[in-house]
């Protein structure tokens, strides 16, 4: 439930919103009807305004606040194209010819908004159609080679300390954490953990940093392709939202990622124990299957044998930065998940035993 105070701060927001869309986009300010901040989106601030007719998405950049690295992101997004299929792919609006605008120390963008509807989780139709649409993606910049390559601040899936924001180093992190006060069980499982999350990044570093990872197809990838950064209408995806995270990397990363979040089945037993409360995480094989059919069919270079090799480590990988995410944010005192994290040491186990069986299972 909102308090006073967060109801204050969204209110002091409001006002902002009206000087920044006054200074840098009079036209819609003068049709601007009602302002709202949207849900979901925690790293950013996002806010719906109807002008009637039109109605636009606001950005506050939170996130990664620094120029160079939006400005990689509306490069990649100029290039693209305004469809992909079915899918508009949102792009800034410009204001006085520049897309990213700064006002009292912070920057905004301006998008158009896309209506539809949440992604349904379990359509197998709906899931290929996700698919396609990732390899689409992938056609789409499969020859664009940005400069700079890689996005600054930002670094690959194998580097897994640039998802610490807070920390410089993810031994900083394991030694902050390992101080992390204790005040509940679930607390001193995750203590517990620390141990075991420094092993598993220590061996991913081993695996994924040799010059096989380097000579896998890369480009610039999403890197956040899933059911909550898609608009739906019907069976067919009608928009890519947040490109947040995108970064120059291993394609298969993608690949990894979309099973990772399209996968899961909250209706699932999980094949390992949990304890009440905690998030399970337990991958539906028919969901994956589905994503990597309508991906593999759909891209003009096919997979290598090289990329299905790495995908049981990508998956690891993946489940890794999600809990170095949640490290880093409970300790900077940002809003976190424990119960997610907690939830990822059984599942980053099993990945361990069972991640080459499931990508052999997925992809047969």
């Amino acid at each position: 439930m909102a308090t006073n105070q967060d109801r204050y701060a969204v209110d002091r927001e409001l006002l902002d919103i009206d000087e920044v869309l006054q200074l840098f986009w009079p036209d819609v300010a003068s049709h601007c009807r009602e302002k709202r901040l949207l849900i979901g989106g925690h790293q950013n601030r996002n806010f719906l305004l109807d002008c009637g007719e039109a109605r636009f998405v606001l950005r506050r950049y939170l996130y990664s606040p620094h120029e160079d690295a939006i400005a990689y992101e509306h490069l990649v997004l100029s290039y693209l194209p305004q469809q992909l299929g079915d899918a508009t792919i949102p792009k800034p609006v410009a204001a006085n010819g520049s897309t990213l605008v700064k006002w009292d120390a912070s920057y905004y963008s301006l998008f158009p908004f896309i209506k539809g509807a949440p992604f349904e989780r379990g359509n197998l139709g709906l899931l290929e159609n996700a698919g396609h649409l990732l390899a689409e993606y992938h056609n789409a910049v499969r020859c664009f080679m940005p400069e700079p390559r890689q996005r600054p601040t930002y670094g690959t899936l194998a580097s897994l300390d640039w998802v610490a924001r807070h920390c410089s180093s993810l031994e900083e992190l394991w030694h902050r954490a390992r101080s992390l006060s204790v005040t509940s069980a679930r607390d001193q499982r995750i203590l517990s953990g620390i141990d075991s999350l420094a092993e598993e990044a220590r061996k991913l570093n081993a695996l994924l940093t040799d010059d096989a990872y380097a000579s896998l197809p890369q480009l610039v990838v999403h890197n956040d392709f899933g059911p909550q950064n898609l608009i739906c209408s019907g069976n067919a995806v009608v928009g890519v939202l947040d490109f947040d995270f995108m970064a120059w990397d291993a394609r298969v990363v993608d690949l990894a990622m979309a099973l990772t979040w399209f996968g899961e089945d909250p209706t699932m037993a999980p094949p390992y124990t949990t304890f009440q409360g905690d998030r399970t995480r337990t991958l539906n094989k028919d969901w994956s299957r589905a994503i990597f059919r309508g991906y593999r069919d759909a891209l003009d270079a096919p997979l290598t044998g090289d990329e299905i090799r790495v995908l049981p480590y990508m998956l690891r990988a993946c489940a890794m930065s999600l809990a170095i995410w949640d490290l880093d944010h409970k300790i900077a005192g940002i809003e976190w998940y424990d119960k997610d994290l907690v939830s990822l040491f059984p599942y980053l186990a099993w990945l361990q035993s069972n991640g080459s069986e499931y990508v052999n299972l997925i992809t047969e």
